[in-house]
């Protein structure tokens, strides 16, 4: 739960688009519960696909 939270407050202050949104959103609905210490930065990392990229 605290993972999607993040996703929202991450769109929130623009740092990503809905679509980014919705597809970690989609990541985290489909993997297994994650440590505590796993950002969703780490999750695009394992899926291969490049989901979040923050703003410079």
């Amino acid at each position: 739960m605290q993972e999607r939270m993040k996703v929202l407050e991450m769109l929130e202050k623009g740092k990503i688009n809905t679509d980014q949104a919705v597809r970690l959103l989609d990541v985290l609905d489909d993997s297994p519960p994650q440590s505590p210490h796993q950002s969703p930065q780490d999750l695009t990392e394992s899926s291969g696909e490049e989901i979040y990229k923050p703003k410079k």
